[in-house]
């Protein structure tokens, strides 16, 4: 007879194993497939650029960005980054 324990059949007495190796029931041993087969090593995505913090914009970014946004019509961006960029230059003013 068989139960359906963790998406998979079991024979009813089996001990549901989530490592994929052998479930004993009595005397018997069954063997089931590892799905942990060689995986080739791929490239980390971060390799070779830059960690930790980045530089600050420069004054003639900060322009650049706001010029843009203005040509493209696109307000509601241009209000979010000022607030940005005043939120962060307050923040070093305070401390």
């Amino acid at each position: 007879m068989l139960s359906l324990q963790n998406g998979r059949a079991q024979p009813v007495g089996a001990r549901a194993q989530t490592d994929g190796s052998s479930t004993t029931m009595g005397d018997h041993t069954m063997q089931t497939k590892h799905s942990d087969q060689a995986v080739g090593r791929t490239r980390p995505w971060n390799r070779g650029k830059l960690l930790g913090p980045k530089p600050p914009f420069k004054l003639k970014e900060i322009w650049a960005i706001r010029i843009r946004l203005r040509n493209a019509d696109r307000i509601r961006d241009l209000a979010l980054f000022n607030l940005a960029i005043d939120s962060k230059s307050y923040a070093v003013v305070i401390s």
